[in-house]
């Protein structure tokens, strides 16, 4: 464990959970928070309530250090974000699911980066648990530990950490750039938004956080296609970035750009494939 005692150095910091339904993981998520080795009086923990129906709300206000906010009418996890940014006290965020647990030096390994003032944004280290052969979940956190590797290089090399897994990531207040309502994938905005400034956004291992992944190809089929929207909605959104023709057009373009159009570029290929073919079969 790493020893906080009397460590004028760490920041104080805000949490900001979005909660929709969450009575089976919020008690969970707010005590390993709580039972973390961060100073607690550095710690300000605000939960925005999506008009919640389930005793979540009576679960948050049992902890007598949480801050509830109850949203009378449904409001999605965006705008909620987005006024619990302006709630928050502290000038250091640290945006997490309500599924996502902490370990006991989370907050510290997120911390201790933002004594440098060039880092906007860190992210954490996602650990999927309950892990079950021969279903999807193998095959997704084979794939997201391959996506980490990728992403803590970026920011080794250049600080261009191409989008945080946003399960946990923390930020600089002032760099924080309000989402627009209608974006899927939140964080991937403000990380990008962050770059655009000259900051730079990294990943941290040590920082680790834990989330079930899920086992129902249907479940995790209808995440990958809001994924998908979202990925084309910032891809619009920040489309001018790759005329830059600097690091991060390229951090850009290889890592998300040419995935995103991957499907596209497929297509061509087969249909050129195709002409050439009856092109050739049909010539004398």
């Amino acid at each position: 464990d790493v020893d906080t005692n009397n460590n004028p150095s760490l920041p104080s910091l805000s949490i900001l959970i979005a909660a929709y339904n969450e009575e089976k993981v919020i008690e969970k998520k707010l005590k390993s928070i709580l039972n973390s080795n961060y100073p607690k009086d550095k710690i300000e923990i605000l939960v925005g309530s999506d008009s919640s129906t389930d005793k979540t709300n009576e679960i948050v206000r049992s902890f007598r250090n949480v801050k509830l906010i109850e949203f009378e009418t449904r409001s999605g996890k965006i705008k909620i974000i987005n006024q619990l940014k302006r709630l928050a006290a502290h000038d250091l965020l640290i945006l997490t699911d309500a599924n996502v647990l902490f370990d006991t030096n989370t907050l510290i390994h997120l911390a201790k980066h933002f004594q440098n003032e060039e880092i906007a944004l860190v992210d954490s280290n996602m650990i999927n648990t309950h892990l079950q052969k021969g279903n999807i979940s193998k095959a997704e956190s084979t794939y997201i530990r391959g996506e980490a590797a990728i992403k803590y290089y970026e920011g080794k090399l250049f600080g261009l950490m191409m989008g945080p897994f946003g399960g946990c990531f923390a930020l600089r207040k002032e760099h924080f750039e309000p989402v627009p309502e209608n974006f899927l994938v939140d964080d991937f905005y403000i990380n990008m938004k962050i770059l655009q400034k000259g900051k730079k956004a990294i990943s941290e291992p040590q920082s680790r956080v834990y989330e079930d992944i899920p086992n129902d190809w249907k479940v995790e089929f209808k995440r990958k296609v809001r994924i998908a929207a979202g990925s084309y909605q910032n891809l619009k959104e920040f489309f001018p970035l790759l005329f830059k023709f600097n690091l991060l057009a390229f951090c850009f373009l290889s890592h998300k750009v040419l995935r995103w159009l991957g499907p596209f570029l497929m297509m061509g290929l087969y249909f050129s494939n195709f002409i050439l073919f009856i092109k050739e079969t049909t010539e004398p």
